[in-house]
């Protein structure tokens, strides 16, 4: 993830959320460029962040690793 200045949002925190997609651990992009800008609901023109709009692939590889990984997770102890 990073950061780009913009907007109302700069005035009070100085930069904008840019995410991405992680699977695995692992950064990966996507092969779009549309992106789900998310506002702040007090400040409309306020873009706060922003992510890339995952295609079914990215979602259907996520969910394979999630459910490989999970026998491992499940038994990780809460902080």
């Amino acid at each position: 993830m990073k950061f780009i200045d913009n907007g109302a949002f700069t005035s009070v925190y100085g930069k904008t959320l840019v995410g991405g997609n992680i699977i695995n651990g692992k950064d990966v992009s996507t092969d779009t460029s549309e992106k789900v800008i998310s506002r702040n609901p007090n400040d409309t023109q306020d873009i706060v962040g922003q992510f890339p709009l995952s295609r079914e692939k990215d979602v259907l590889e996520a969910l394979r690793v999630a459910q490989e990984k999970f026998p491992m997770w499940k038994n990780t102890p809460a902080p």
